[in-house]
């Protein structure tokens, strides 16, 4: 007896269902110079996820057309409620199409149907000839379908929900053969189908559990209680009319079949070319890993290099005089670990020549976990020979994240005398947009070049190795790729960085700031663990007090860290109407939970919880456990190339985030103590950094006046919009004016001010109409501004460090005004980002020039804090206040406000 063949599977996609969902679920992408991709990507990481996971031999997208159906015929008001497409999502279905057609994907559309109709006919069709049937897509419509040999399939990019005939009825409340009817009741906003009016989900899957039909609902609506059979008698027509329209054809003529839909080879190069041109970037390696060598060679082209590990004093005398006689090295190092301050070097590359480069092996263990089994060179001899020429000033030194390998460096009697390059800061200056400036991605983007993942060396999870367990032969080859690919980056950014006028920043201020930030990583900050213990217990019970509070007031417990019990509890439970909805209902983020505050205390009680809960699982648990066991303080890390503003950023942890303005912040801060009992902190901080700024380059004469006189800003704003004398000025008219000056800077319109000040629309667009009349050389500046960054595709600080704005001519208003937003903000914010960094250059220089005893220890924006000996105190804070005041003067006062204690709330 012979087994009977496996059942053939098609999986068909209901095309417009997915785009959608994506276009909807995902964030705004976009590419660097300007295409939008959210649903381009979304649609495609599913079509990959559902070809990787599953191996479908037929496969095929249906499509709607934008021709009207016989729905229309039935109903003029169907989908009348609907309005055109947003601008981008037709440029992005373009895409969508190139790319089905290089993975040479079957792709079906019928003028006259829907696409529902096509795969109903399609379903039927295949499983009449024995196919099983998989249907993707996000529509509940197509739930009729599934039976024995249909299912539903929905798809996340990283997760699968399979719907059989038991799944509908769990997720529905009725089954398969049921959903039509229930659609006919409920109706389709959406669609605009009318349903049943007042007939919701729940009672219409009761009404056909109980009755089993449309048809039978009906002819018994009279014994229906109360308001129901009113509903039901007063729906019918409306009812019977809805039935035709969600009702799915299995007619519809076609030229292809099921068998008609087998997977072909795609078009590999093309499929690439896009995926390229979108910035795809984990699918380009996706494609190319999986593709073959000679594929392979059609992606990225053939190389020749010679990569070697110096293993010998004599071969590494003979590299070290190349790089003498070249006058510039790129270097790399390979640790085994990433903490900085902790990790030991395994091994440094160095490169002076394109495609030769070498790998110089300290400690590599090798397979039986021996140093002695591999041929290297002890620390002392690369110390001993390679020191000297990283120490000559005559000599340049280029790598990528310079700051990390020059941390290794140093701490392994390897320092630098100063940097010459980085790669990835040159990246960062000439497009701070780019969502990546990592070398392997940089390398395949700009240079062509695909380099190995540190994952195929060591692995991934549980298995993972460190990098000093690699084979030596491997990890050459690996490693001297790193300092060859910084060298060709550095040519290659080279001439641009002179183009686009980036190299003086470069030079005078984000390569001079390495070595500052290095230190005050080194350096690190003091906690006061036992502070932490005890606001540990005191959080505890405080958020124990605020659950039972709003347990007590709900008069019920439930999940308070579940938004949809916390959904149900203020919308069902407490009748509060809904702010904002999602895809897996409604909202009840932070933002709704403060609206609703006003109209219900419970709200404001989930909104404290939530804070308190972030504070506690952000610093008050975690920073006494991040503690360096070595050095008994916290090291953060500041990243010169993750905000585009030009601003510094702070992880692992990040310093930059802790509230100031509330009690439990302030707590917080007093955690922070100096490094022992005779010093203490300082903090000195810029005072309305960015409203100077904004004076300066508007030049508006009021706001000039204001700041040369000493009135304050705030009030005089507030005298402007409210348009009342100065002295008439309450706090809380100067607290409506401070936001509108710093809503202006960040390019709040009247929809976003009513919001955060919970105005009304037309109060809120007063007060911005009365402000710009107050200040029109501020809106005068903005609308050049905007008309230069149309012509120039850039904007400006006053150092001159650019923003390119991709989507500043967009078709697509929300991207063109996102674009607008950041062209008014940037110059602003950028150049209170570039004073600062200038301040921290010259008040290091002068504190190791005058020999302080001083550190510096954070840097939290416009903030800078110093760790002191008292005897120091009023010696450095006038040092301090001088270069912050002078660093980029302005044509106002820059004011710095300084302050110290033995903690740094105490400042």
């Amino acid at each position: 007896m012979t087994d009977s063949p496996a059942p053939k599977e098609i999986y068909i996609i209901d095309g417009h269902s997915q785009v959608f969902k994506a276009y909807h679920g995902i964030r705004q992408l976009s590419t660097s110079t300007g295409i939008p991709t959210n649903a381009v990507y979304g649609f495609v990481a599913i079509l990959h996820r559902l070809i990787k996971s599953r191996a479908p031999r037929h496969m095929v997208v249906v499509f709607d057309t934008k021709h009207p159906t016989f729905r229309h015929e039935l109903y003029e008001a169907y989908k009348a409620n609907r309005g055109a497409p947003p601008e981008d999502f037709g440029q992005q279905m373009e895409y969508i199409n190139r790319i089905l057609t290089s993975m040479n994907m079957k792709v079906i559309t019928a003028p006259g149907f829907e696409a529902d109709d096509v795969i109903a006919t399609l379903t039927r069709q295949a499983t009449a000839k024995g196919y099983n049937v998989h249907v993707v897509t996000a529509d509940k419509d197509l739930f009729q379908l599934v039976n024995e040999q249909v299912r539903v399939l929905r798809l996340q990019p990283d997760s699968e929900t399979v719907y059989d005939r038991e799944a509908v009825m769990a997720k529905m409340g009725v089954y398969p053969e049921q959903i039509g009817d229930l659609l006919s009741m409920v109706g389709d906003t959406s669609d605009n189908i009318p349903g049943i009016p007042r007939i919701g989900m729940k009672t219409a899957a009761t009404l056909l559990e109980k009755y089993g039909t449309l048809e039978e609902v009906l002819k018994h609506a009279g014994e229906l209680k109360g308001k129901q059979a009113e509903y039901v008698e007063a729906g019918r027509e409306s009812a019977l009319l809805s039935q035709k329209l969600v009702a799915l054809r299995y007619d519809v003529p076609m030229d292809c079949d099921a068998d008609g839909c087998e997977m072909a080879e795609p078009d590999l190069p093309s499929l690439l070319a896009i995926y390229r041109e979108l910035e795809f970037r984990k699918l380009v390696s996706d494609l190319e890993t999986g593709s073959s060598q000679e594929e392979a060679a059609v992606n990225f082209p053939d190389r020749e290099t010679n990569y070697r590990a110096i293993t010998t004093e004599d071969e590494l005398r003979e590299f070290v005089q190349k790089i003498r006689d070249a006058g510039f090295v790129a270097l790399d190092v390979e640790t085994d670990r990433l903490q900085v301050i902790v990790a030991e070097l395994v091994g440094v590359s160095l490169c002076v020549t394109p495609n030769d480069a070498v790998y110089i092996p300290l400690a590599h263990t090798g397979p039986l976990g021996v140093r002695e089994e591999v041929e290297q060179l002890p620390l002392s001899v690369l110390q001993r020979e390679l020191a000297p020429v990283l120490a000559d000033p005559t000599i340049k030194k280029y790598a990528h994240n310079l700051k990390f390998d020059w941390h290794l460096l140093r701490r392994h009697g390897l320092g630098l005398d100063k940097a010459s390059g980085d790669s990835l800061l040159a990246s960062y200056l000439i497009n701070a947009d780019r969502r990546n400036h990592g070398l392997k991605d940089l390398a395949a983007d700009v240079l062509r070049i695909q380099m190995t993942k540190i994952t195929d060396l060591i692995g991934k999870g549980k298995t993972q190795m460190t990098f000093d367990k690699v084979e030596l032969e491997a990890a050459t080859q690996y490693a001297a790729a790193d300092a060859d690919v910084t060298l060709q980056l550095t040519q290659y950014f080279d001439p641009k960085l002179d183009e686009l006028n980036a190299r003086n920043l470069l030079e005078t201020i984000e390569l001079p700031l390495v070595q500052v930030l290095m230190d005050m990583e080194s350096t690190g900050v003091c906690i006061d663990r036992p502070h932490f213990k005890q606001l540990a217990v005191e959080t505890d019970a405080h958020l124990d007090r605020l659950r039972q509070d709003i347990y007590q007031k709900c008069d019920k417990e439930f999940n308070i860290g579940s938004p949809k019990q916390v959904a149900q509890v203020l919308f069902e439970d407490l009748g509060l109407k809904p702010v904002k909805s999602k895809k897996t209902g409604f909202s009840t983020d932070i933002e709704v939970l403060e609206q609703l505050a006003c109209e219900h205390e419970v709200p404001g009680l989930l909104a404290e919880y939530r804070q308190f809960e972030k504070l506690k699982g952000t610093y008050i648990d975690v920073l006494p456990t991040l503690i360096c066991r070595e050095t008994g303080r916290i090291h953060t890390s500041y990243n010169q190339a993750v905000a585009a503003t030009g601003r510094l950023s702070s992880s692992d942890p990040n310093l930059q985030n802790i509230p100031i303005r509330t009690e439990w912040g302030r707590k917080i801060r007093q955690g922070f103590v100096p490094s022992s009992k005779d010093r203490v902190l300082l903090a000195a901080d810029y005072s309305q950094i960015e409203l100077r700024v904004l004076a300066h380059v508007t030049g508006d004469p009021a706001l000039v006046e204001a700041f040369n006189t000493g009135i304050d800003v705030h009030t005089l704003t507030a005298s402007k919009v409210y348009d009342i004398p100065v002295e008439m000025v309450s706090s809380e008219m100067r607290g409506v004016a401070k936001m509108v000056n710093f809503g202006v800077i960040y390019g709040m319109g009247a929809q976003g001010l009513s919001s955060r000040l919970r105005i009304p629309f037309a109060t809120a667009r007063s007060f911005i109409e009365e402000y710009f009349k107050g200040y029109a050389g501020v809106r005068s500046w903005l609308d050049q501004t905007l008309v230069d960054a149309r012509n120039n595709g850039y904007v400006e600080t006053v150092s001159g460090r650019r923003r390119y704005l991709a989507d500043i001519r967009s078709k697509n208003f929300n991207a063109r005004n996102a674009a607008e937003r950041v062209a008014t903000n940037a110059p602003i914010q950028g150049t209170s980002a570039d004073m600062i960094k200038i301040a921290m250059i010259r008040i290091d220089k002068r504190m190791k020039d005058e020999g302080y005893a001083a550190r510096m220890i954070m840097q939290v924006h416009d903030e800078l804090i110093f760790d002191v000996p008292k005897e120091e105190l009023e010696k450095l804070r006038e040092l301090v206040l001088t270069e912050m005041e002078y660093a980029l003067p302005l044509s106002v006062p820059v004011l710095v406000e300084a302050g110290w204690g033995d903690n740094w709330n105490e400042c």
